[in-house]
């Protein structure tokens, strides 16, 4: 049986969070939205959870740099993060990113980003 795989979603573009979002379920089954948010801020609680097993973020969120939110708070989950810009790349070292891709993400890119996370050590969540 194959295990859950629980995870939030950051993304300010309401359509590329759906799409995001029905790929991940077509791909991953087993993975379970936590939550799916615009702005960091609201769910920065969530983000240290012991239930929660991997991010997927955009760089630029409506309301902060995610980076910098996640260092702040001292966040060491697995992150996958997608942009358009990739001169944010250098600002997430230092943080647990499995995987760093340039937007608009296919369907590819999507399997390889999760297939990253799985071959990471944080796989299989306990």
């Amino acid at each position: 049986m194959k295990q859950t795989v629980n995870y939030i979603l950051l993304e300010d573009e309401s359509i590329t969070s759906l799409s995001l979002q029905r790929m991940i379920s077509t791909l991953r089954p087993n993975y379970r939205l936590v939550a799916a948010k615009k702005c960091a801020l609201p769910v920065s609680n969530l983000l240290n959870d012991k239930n929660v097993d991997l991010i997927i973020t955009d760089a630029c969120l409506a309301d902060c740099y995610c980076f910098d939110m996640l260092k702040s708070i001292g966040c060491q989950k697995p992150i996958i993060v997608y942009t358009a810009y990739d001169k944010f790349r250098d600002n997430f070292q230092g943080l647990n990113m499995v995987d760093f891709a340039l937007k608009p993400i296919s369907p590819q890119q999507l399997e390889e980003s999760l297939s990253a996370f799985e071959n990471t050590a944080q796989f299989p969540i306990q």
